[in-house]
């Protein structure tokens, strides 16, 4: 990785505010983009696979927000990897944002990126489907009961969003074996 560009900085140590956080997120992101300067560098921020994922994934939120164009100049692969990444590695630090999938219907904040995205997102999250690892967890007080009881995995989220946007309807199994097993049959029908 190169050294982080001053704006990559800047959003890593959220200079502005946290991001998916309410309200620090809407003001964060209008803070800026305030500054004229940021429009161009966050466009090559989010081309710059050197620079810091967290920074790549806080400009795409304020593209998202500000520019919904901006995959014209950027293109859609490279924001895929951003959200597929930011998922598996746990960038934003917790699981809120993703959503809290099959039994509440909830893409989440980040998770909808995904749906925006559409096939271009398929590749990276079915890789994903074979990350057991356990997933981001849940803040809040009742957000935290709810969503950590479900003890999703990476894998869990990835296959959310693949039916979502195939349109499949999966179902949430408590047993981590039923749960694998429907995987496997998504694995399959993706193969198709």
């Amino acid at each position: 990785m190169n050294e982080p560009s001053p704006l990559a900085r800047d959003l890593v140590n959220e200079k502005w505010g946290a991001f998916f956080l309410y309200p620090s997120h809407t003001e964060a992101i209008e803070a800026i983009w305030q500054i004229e300067a940021n429009h161009a560098a966050l466009i090559d921020l989010v081309k710059d696979a050197r620079q810091p994922l967290k920074a790549r994934l806080f400009a795409c939120e304020v593209l998202f927000a500000k520019n919904i164009f901006f995959m014209a100049e950027t293109g859609k692969e490279p924001v895929a990897e951003i959200y597929t990444q930011s998922l598996a590695q746990d960038v934003i630090g917790f699981a809120n944002p993703w959503g809290f999938l099959y039994e509440h219907q909830d893409d989440g904040t980040a998770g909808v990126r995904f749906l925006m995205l559409g096939e271009t997102a398929v590749p990276g999250l079915t890789a994903l489907l074979d990350n057991t690892k356990a997933g981001p967890v849940y803040m809040g007080s009742k957000e935290a009961m709810v969503g950590n009881g479900y003890h999703f995995r990476i894998c869990d989220f990835a296959a959310w969003y693949l039916g979502r946007i195939k349109g499949l309807e999966l179902k949430y199994f408590e047993q981590v074996e039923d749960r694998d097993r429907q995987i496997e049959e998504l694995k399959l029908r993706l193969g198709e």
